[in-house]
C-alpha cells in the first residue's frame, strides 16, 4: 500500500466543538448553525448584555474562595480553567473548578432565573467529560451559580445526563458534517431577543 493511498483512507479528523456551542445547540440549534457554519453580524441582545454583566460579577465572585455555598468542607478553587481533548473533539473555558484529591467539581455562572435548564446541565456535563478525560478523576456532580442572587444548583452528572450529552454532541457533529441548517427552537419566545433574529426568515 502506498503512502498516498494510506493517506486517502485515513479518516477525516472530527471538528473540535466548544462546550458553549453544545449549550447553544440545546437552547436553539440555529444559534449553533450561525456560530459554527454561517457567521453573520450579530445584533446585540439582552443575553449579550447580561453576558458582560456576568463577567463583572464573576470577577467579584472569583475573589471569594469560600466553599460554603457549595457545602464542601475542603478543596482548592481554580477560575477560568481551559480544557481541551483531541480525542473527544471538545474544548472550553470552565468558569470555576473545585478540586479535591481524586475528585473535581465544575462550576458555571449564569444570569438566569429558575432551576438550571437542560442547556446549562448539558454544558456542565460537557465540562465533566473533559475533566474525566484530561485528569482521570471522578466528577460526581457540579454546580450552576444563578445570578444576580447567587443561588447555587447542584447538578448530578449521572449516566442519564451524560448519555443525553453524548447524543446531543453527536447530533451537532452530524449538522456540521451535513452542512444543513437545522430548524429553529420550538420555543419561539426565545426568538424575540435573539442576536440572530434578523437572519431567520422562517420565524415570525
Amino acid at each position: 500500500m502506498t503512502a498516498a493511498l494510506r493517506l486517502a483512507e485515513a479518516p477525516a479528523p472530527q471538528p473540535v466543538i466548544r462546550v458553549s456551542d453544545l449549550r447553544q445547540w440545546v437552547y436553539c440549534p440555529r444559534v449553533a448553525w450561525f456560530t459554527l457554519m454561517c457567521p453573520v453580524g450579530k445584533v446585540e441582545s439582552y443575553k449579550m448584555r447580561m453576558g458582560r454583566m456576568k463577567e463583572d460579577r464573576l470577577a467579584r465572585l472569583q475573589k471569594r474562595r469560600s466553599l460554603h455555598a457549595f457545602r464542601l468542607h475542603e478543596g482548592t478553587v481554580h477560575d477560568n480553567v481551559r480544557l481541551h481533548s483531541e480525542r473527544l473533539g471538545l474544548t472550553g473555558m470552565l468558569d470555576r473548578l473545585i478540586w479535591q484529591e481524586g475528585r473535581a467539581y465544575p462550576v458555571e455562572v449564569k444570569f438566569t432565573s429558575g432551576p438550571a435548564r437542560l442547556n446549562h446541565r448539558v454544558q456542565l456535563a460537557g465540562y465533566a467529560m473533559l475533566l474525566r478525560e484530561v485528569y482521570r478523576v471522578d466528577v460526581p456532580h457540579g454546580y450552576i451559580v444563578r445570578l444576580p442572587d447567587e443561588t447555587v444548583d447542584r447538578i448530578d452528572l449521572d449516566a442519564p445526563l451524560m448519555e443525553t450529552t453524548n447524543r446531543l454532541l453527536e447530533s451537532l457533529r452530524e449538522m456540521i458534517s451535513a452542512e444543513r441548517a437545522p430548524p429553529p427552537s420550538p420555543i419561539q419566545g426565545r426568538c424575540s431577543d435573539c442576536e440572530y433574529r434578523n437572519f431567520c426568515g422562517d420565524v415570525s
